[in-house]
């Protein structure tokens, strides 16, 4: 029977989550520690035995998006072993794993990618792993770092580690969020870090990577087989490969609705929007962050990365859109940065109509879903 796991750091160290998957009494619901006591771990409380038991070796994976409708998503050990297998013998990063000494995690195991970089990966290899890494900067890590030190972390924490000054492994891996090209740009500038950044989501694994310094485009990886589609005038990646899960459920309210994740040739739909070039593929943004105003598609992603590359002092940035008589207007909220007076000229200066915001809001944070996520509905409901 399905069985809510608050995913600490402890219940995969122990063993605890291999012996559930071997014993199969229970289908583990592998959630945040951070959703404890909020209104998503009482609505999966409240819904727990509505769900059906996941197959023999299989467990489920809470996700809640930028939206906060709880999604949970079926995965297997073996589509997990199928993309360590595949890291340990691939030449798609661009240091090989064999060489790196230690794994300094910052992400919690609770999350896909948190789970194969923070814990699988390294324990398959043999690896020192130290989580928690630079969450604080009194963590008690080692000092010294060697360069076959890997850093597993986010842009966000990334970022702030870099304020603090503090002595990171000149190899990092970031997922979870497109890296900033602020933080690229300051990143490449200091000249001793390698980083890589993944491409993928919780349904679908790895589908691609690229170094964030440098690059524009991910390039696909060799086990994934993309194709686009034209959906409404966009071209949305549709992908096969060997980690993607085949269903998850939603809660209704009334009962979880199965949803099969695969089409009847075994493709996936992501839900991304942009260009696809043989095994290159340009990310423009997620299709349901993409409006229509002055006539034209607008990605929201693609305004807010034109707008962090004028202003390079910018913490954080979102942009939401709200329907006002009819017409999509788009509201910039941000921390940080110099978007008044002069900025402001640049802007209107350097971006077309399309995507200048029509109202700039300085925020001193932005409100968080419990998974991390700028929370979308509630910048809306703070609007006059």
């Amino acid at each position: 029977m399905p069985e809510l796991i608050f995913a600490n750091t402890d219940y995969f160290l122990s063993g605890a989550w291999e012996t559930a998957l071997a014993m199969g009494k229970t289908s583990p619901i592998l959630i945040d520690p951070k959703w404890e006591g909020t209104s998503l771990h009482s609505q999966l409380q409240t819904s727990l035995h509505k769900l059906p038991s996941a197959e023999d070796g299989h467990f489920w994976m809470a996700t809640s998006g930028s939206t906060g409708t709880i999604k949970l998503v079926e995965k297997s050990l073996a589509e997990l072993r199928a993309e360590v297998d595949f890291w340990i013998d691939a030449s798609a990063l661009a240091w090989k794993l064999s060489e790196i000494d230690r794994f300094f995690v910052s992400v919690p195991l609770c999350h896909l990618y948190g789970l194969l970089w923070g814990y699988l990966i390294p324990k398959t290899l043999g690896k020192p792993i130290f989580l928690h890494a630079f969450r604080d900067p009194k963590d008690g890590l080692p000092s010294e770092k060697s360069k076959h030190d890997l850093l597993v972390s986010i842009p966000y924490l990334i970022d702030r580690n870099l304020q603090e000054k503090q002595n990171l492994p000149q190899k990092i891996l970031s997922s979870g969020a497109k890296f900033p090209v602020p933080l690229a740009k300051r990143i490449r500038e200091m000249g001793h870090y390698s980083v890589q950044e993944i491409y993928g989501s919780t349904e679908t694994g790895a589908m691609g990577v690229r170094d964030p310094l440098f690059e524009a485009r991910f390039y696909l990886l060799a086990s994934v087989e993309p194709k686009s589609k034209w959906i409404d005038g966009q071209s949305i990646l549709q992908v096969k490969s060997p980690f993607i899960s085949k269903r998850a459920f939603k809660d209704s309210g009334d009962h979880w609705i199965a949803e099969s994740l695969l089409d009847e040739n075994g493709f996936y739909e992501t839900g991304d929007a942009g260009e696809l070039n043989e095994d290159q593929w340009n990310l423009h943004g997620r299709v349901d962050r993409i409006i229509k105003r002055k006539g034209k598609r607008v990605s929201l992603d693609h305004i807010e990365n034109l707008i962090q590359s004028l202003d390079h002092e910018m913490k954080e940035i979102f942009c939401a859109s709200k329907s006002v008589g009819g017409e999509d207007r788009v509201y910039c909220f941000y921390v940080g940065g110099k978007m008044k007076g002069s900025f402001l000229e640049t802007m209107q200066a350097e971006l077309p109509k399309s995507l200048l915001p029509d109202e700039i809001i300085e925020m001193e944070s932005l409100p968080k879903l419990p998974n991390g996520k700028t929370d979308n509905r509630a910048l809306l409901k703070s609007l006059p």
